[in-house]
């Protein structure tokens, strides 16, 4: 019960001021088939995501955001604008700016899943500072620091008193981005003993009419263990923009002192979009490419639906 008190308090406070807010939703949810050994079969239906999220204007500076999770909260963030240096400072709980795909609405992702590369390494959302700044009309710098990604999704900083800095630089324009990221584990106030490490990579993405593809590549390391991912994925949208084919390859090697210990997937996908993003199907078959005799393929359905108040 408890886990409701914010969010009541949250949406009743706007009821009694002039702040100007939207209340939005995400709702996703199907079924998972997955063909765990040559003869046993599994399948399950999912709630994979039940948000409602609040963002709203105090003045022509200030905003914020609130999201929530099936009643917890998850993000907590206000924005500041400052103009003249064509920046904002983002403070609270928030996904940084990691990788490319960590950042995106997860009701636009183009497939189920994400790519292993931020599957394994994302620090998801972190207690800290982001600032965003825009030069010219095609360049954005992220800098952030945060309490840790050695402890995803946290509200305090418990593992050690160091905490990791975020860069990311990022080129667009009409059908092209380019960026580039490094996440550095521990990088001011670490101690003797504390973790260590980092993450770096590389993205780029086409987008022209009906065709995108987008390409990433990382590397990392943690302690003694060195890392790498990477994925090629490629959608074409069709009939009337109604319906979009993906493809994606996928491969992640968590040590790569190591031998066979690497994995690989083929997601073929197909979403069918009934009004655009607020109503649509997600199907999309995952083919375990990393052993080929062993039959352990996943089929996944999903229905989406967003809305807005404004």
């Amino acid at each position: 019960m408890q886990k409701y008190v914010v969010v009541v308090l949250v949406l009743a406070s706007f009821v009694f001021t002039q702040v100007d807010v939207s209340v939005g939703g995400i709702f996703q949810g199907g079924m998972t088939f997955q063909q765990v050994e040559s003869d046993n079969q599994t399948t399950d239906f999912t709630l994979n995501r039940a948000r409602f999220l609040i963002s709203g204007t105090v003045n022509q500076n200030v905003k914020f955001f609130v999201q929530t999770e099936k009643g917890d909260m998850l993000d907590v963030k206000f924005i500041y604008d400052i103009p003249r240096f064509h920046s904002t400072v983002c403070m609270g709980r928030f996904l940084p700016n990691y990788t490319y795909h960590m950042p995106i609405h997860t009701g636009k992702l183009g497939l189920i899943n994400y790519p292993m590369l931020t599957s394994q390494t994302a620090p998801w959302r972190q207690v800290g500072i982001q600032s965003t700044t825009e030069i010219g009309e095609t360049i954005t710098i992220n800098a952030g620091l945060f309490n840790g990604a050695n402890e995803p999704n946290n509200w305090d900083d418990t593992v050690d008193d160091g905490k990791d800095l975020l860069l990311h630089g990022k080129y667009s324009n009409d059908k092209l981005t380019s960026g580039t990221y490094y996440w550095k584990v521990n990088a001011i106030g670490s101690k003797s003993g504390d973790m260590d490490g980092y993450r770096v990579g590389v993205y780029g993405k086409y987008d022209h009419r009906a065709l995108q593809i987008v390409g990433e590549y990382l590397q990392g390391e943690t302690d003694s263990d060195k890392f790498s991912g990477y994925y090629a994925q490629g959608a074409v949208k069709f009939w009337e923009d109604q319906m979009r084919a993906l493809i994606r390859f996928d491969a992640w090697d968590p040590n790569i002192n190591v031998d066979n210990d690497d994995s690989s997937t083929v997601t073929l996908g197909l979403n069918y979009y009934q009004d655009g993003l607020n109503s649509m199907f997600y199907f999309d078959y995952i083919i375990n490419t990393t052993h080929p005799n062993v039959n352990d393929n996943i089929f996944q359905i999903q229905y989406q639906i967003l809305f807005s108040s404004k």
